[in-house]
């Protein structure tokens, strides 16, 4: 490990234009930066000039800086981590996870794995996570435009927006307003002051109080969606439904108008526009929901994942080599019926093995997982019958004679027995 120290003042400013592996930043008391490679002297460049310095790392590398450091970051190859900086961030990609703790305002282009951000001193901005995101406490407006996992986001003193989020979402406490324009899955809305945009729900869409006086709430689900009402709401309603609209508020009353089902709870101060394909459910903010954890969806389990990745890989990848192997003495004898056979079973025998040592370390996201897809599979059929859309027809499963131009392309050396199998595995599940 190669370590150099620099004295600054406690507010330098640190550019990394590049680190090719895992980057931890971590504020000091100290008004000096201390920066450790995992490597040798040539695995670190740094140039000084003033207040700044400048820094690239072929390796690993940790950073200790004054807390009162702005940091820039161009491209890190790995996981980035910063704790305890107060000054602005800036980073560009990172191409791993990024964990944000005790920091100043953030900003962010691109993040291929997950963001987790907790306490942020002002702004957090981001374009696009590749994996799931978990945003708490932030003093100022938060903005993650796509979010192609689960989405929980809690205490946000500002706005919150979003343009896509592919998984989830779950949006609690946010002293401003709240649009979430496109949903693949379930979305929650719990104590938002500043009124509710949601534009298309996949799935279901639960929505808890504030109804703030002089605030709009929309949402429109596939699904079905939930509403609790404050008690002495002040709220104007027009809701429409394909599964019909429940209300269990005493002394509501709803008429139908143009389609809607429209009523008016006190002087209808606030006022909300709901469609669900599913149902539509007004109760009191006491009531128990039926069919409890219909909308709940549990992202604790998220944190125990990191590292899950290349442990599944490793045992599918070994499983795939021994599957190689017998498919390679399998070509030298057999006859074509017979290596058909010998590597459908193989592939067969090598499948099972993947998925008995995968489902070893992910039960429970695989738990989650199912649970999110029977919900939007009900959700998807609810709204083809709302809509009136007709379900894409499904392919027809491969053929004998699909399976056995597969065999000849490998008898002729055009593909490997290794993608021969893949595609038999493709075919037989799709």
């Amino acid at each position: 490990m190669f370590e150099q120290t620099i004295e600054t003042s406690g507010t330098p400013h640190i550019a990394i234009t590049k680190c090719a592996r895992n980057l931890l930043v971590q504020g000091k008391d100290d008004a000096q930066v201390t920066i450790r490679v995992d490597g040798e002297a040539g695995d670190l460049t740094l140039e000084q000039e003033g207040e700044t310095l400048t820094i690239s790392a072929k390796e690993d590398c940790e950073i200790a800086c004054p807390a009162g450091s702005t940091l820039t970051v161009q491209t890190c190859h790995g996981n980035a981590k910063v704790d305890d900086v107060a000054g602005t961030l800036a980073l560009e990609t990172i191409h791993g996870n990024l964990t944000l703790k005790d920091v100043g305002p953030a900003e962010f282009a691109r993040v291929d794995g997950n963001l987790q951000a907790r306490d942020v001193g002002g702004i957090l901005r981001g374009k696009a996570v590749g994996g799931n995101a978990r945003v708490h406490d932030v003093e100022g407006a938060c903005t993650l435009e796509r979010v192609s996992g689960n989405l929980q986001v809690r205490d946000v003193d500002g706005d919150f927006q979003s343009e896509v989020v592919g998984g989830n979402a779950h949006v609690d406490d946010v002293s401003g307003q709240c649009a979430v324009k496109k949903v693949g899955g379930n979305l929650t809305f719990d104590e938002v002051q500043g009124g509710v945009m949601a534009e298309q729900v996949g799935g279901n869409a639960r929505v808890k109080p504030f109804f703030t006086p002089g605030t709009a709430y929309r949402i429109s689900a596939g699904g079905n969606v939930d509403i609790r009402l404050p008690d002495e709401a002040n709220l104007s309603l027009a809701l429409r439904a394909g599964g019909g609209v429940r209300s269990k508020i005493a002394g509501l009353t709803l008429e139908r108008a143009n389609g809607e089902m429209r009523g008016v709870l006190g002087d209808g101060a606030a006022s909300l526009e709901a469609k669900a394909g599913g149902s539509i459910t007004l109760r009191d903010r006491g009531t128990a929901p039926e069919a409890p954890g219909e909308f709940e969806f549990n992202m604790e389990f998220l944190d125990d994942l990191e590292g899950i990745g290349p442990m599944i890989e490793a045992r599918v990848g070994e499983a795939m080599a021994q599957l190689e192997i017998q498919l390679k003495q399998g070509l030298g004898q057999f006859d074509s019926e017979k290596l058909r056979i010998k590597m459908e079973r193989a592939a067969e025998k090598s499948a099972r093995a993947a998925e008995r040592a995968a489902e070893e370390v992910r039960r429970a996201a695989e738990r989650e997982a199912q649970k999110a897809r029977m919900r939007a599979e009900r959700s998807q059929r609810r709204w083809e019958r709302a809509s009136g859309q007709k379900p894409r027809p499904r392919p027809e499963p491969a053929g004998e004679e699909e399976q056995l131009r597969i065999l000849r392309m490998v008898e002729q050396g055009k593909i490997t027995p290794e993608q021969a199998a893949d595609l038999l595995e493709a075919m037989k599940g799709r």
